[in-house]
């Protein structure tokens, strides 16, 4: 894999540690996705399977980030919460 394109996947790891600022994270995969066009085959299957594991840090950074939401709207269905 190019050196060029290991470093933009190295940069985007980084950023998935913050699930509280998703903005350049979300702007550095779309340039990723401008990229694949231009990989070859082999780097394209590297890069499929390298997005399984950043949809599963994704999902994480939802519920850190968001998942308490669904909780308190699971309690509110409840009437465990009174406004």
């Amino acid at each position: 894999m190019r050196d060029a394109l290991k470093r933009k996947l190295q940069s985007i790891e980084e950023m998935l540690c913050d699930p509280f600022n998703p903005y350049p994270l979300e702007k550095a995969i779309e340039g990723l996705m401008d990229d694949l066009k231009n990989l070859s085959t082999e780097e394209a299957q590297e890069i499929y399977k390298w997005l399984n594991y950043v949809y599963q840090r994704l999902e994480e950074n939802h519920k850190i980030a968001l998942g308490w939401l669904e909780d308190v709207a699971k309690w509110g269905e409840k009437g465990d919460i009174k406004a």
